[in-house]
Order: C-alpha cells, then structure tokens, then sequence
C-alpha cells in the first residue's frame, strides 16, 4: 500500500487503477464508484482530475 498515493505539484494523489490494485477490487467498480460521487458531491471536479 505504500504506491496508493504521490505527490504531483504538491498534491497528493492517486489513480482509479491503483486504488483497485491496491484494494483488491475491480477496476471497473472503482469507476463505477466514482461516477456515483459525481452526481452526489458538490465539488467533484475540485477533487477529481483525469489523467495525473
């Protein structure tokens, strides 16, 4: 678990694809989760980025 998150322009960050590896699950869950946030947060795209 010590790849789940680095540092890009003084943020921490992480990818879909490594929290599923990290965690166990599939990847497309993972997705599927965060497109649920999305409709549900308020500030998601201060949160989310694509691409890092």
């Amino acid at each position: 678990m010590n790849n789940l998150v680095i540092m890009k322009d003084q943020q921490a960050v992480t990818s879909s694809l490594q929290v599923a590896e990290t965690f166990d699950k599939n990847h497309r869950d993972v997705l599927r989760a965060i497109d649920d946030l999305e409709k549900d947060v308020r500030n998601f795209a201060q949160m989310f980025c694509e691409g890092i």
